[in-house]
């Protein structure tokens, strides 16, 4: 559990304006009060933002604070990475960090490549690769 304080705290600390920690704040926080941990949260925020995630970003989708786990959204930028998954495609679906399984991603990245799937075809939809199962997209092909 993490405090509004504590959550305002880690804001300041990551140069977030005023501005956006008031927007921050007004948004439906009880999920990340509730479950969020300090210092998940902090080790989260550095980590997007050592990967040039926007604050914009981290600000419009909360989950990835609330849900994320930090070995698992290292492990899952580094196979984004590694696929030459662009920034962009990333923000547009920060939920493959929040609830992604990096296990799982690189099987699937395994399917899909082995399938000639472009790297196009896959940043425009990865929310399959947050809650899609190597094994049933195998059986798509």
């Amino acid at each position: 559990m993490i405090t509004q304080q504590q959550l305002i705290k880690l804001l300041t600390k990551y140069n977030f304006t005023e501005n956006e920690k008031n927007e921050i704040l007004n948004k439906k926080i009880k999920t990340l009060l509730k479950i969020g941990i300090y210092e998940n949260i902090d080790s989260i925020l550095e980590i997007l933002i050592d990967n040039g995630i926007s604050k914009k970003t981290i600000k419009n989708c909360l989950s990835v604070l609330a849900r994320g786990k930090v070995g698992e959204i290292e492990k899952i930028f580094k196979i984004l990475d590694e696929n030459e998954i662009s920034k962009k495609a990333i923000e547009n679906c920060l939920s493959v960090l929040a609830v992604g399984k990096a296990e799982e991603i690189e099987k699937i990245f395994k399917v899909l490549n082995e399938n000639n799937i472009s790297k196009k075809t896959i940043e425009n939809c990865l929310y399959v690769l947050a809650v899609g199962k190597a094994e049933e997209i195998e059986k798509i092909f």
